[in-house]
């Protein structure tokens, strides 16, 4: 049991990395004010397909 609710603990902490990962620069730009700077919204955008890439590599991985 103790098992089993590490793996759920360690996929949880997998994908809040990936959230992370993804959300830090919308949230940099929340932060500095509600309107979205350009170069945040752009580094947001060019970062999710490498961090999906990296995901769907690690899933298909731990398989």
């Amino acid at each position: 049991m103790k098992m089993y609710l590490h793996k759920i603990i360690e996929m949880i902490m997998n994908n809040l990395l990936l959230v992370i990962f993804i959300m830090m620069p919308m949230i940099a730009a929340l932060i500095n004010g509600i309107a979205i700077t350009l170069n945040d919204f752009l580094v947001s955008i060019f970062l999710i397909p490498f961090a999906y890439s990296a995901h769907v590599i690690l899933k298909t991985a731990s398989k």
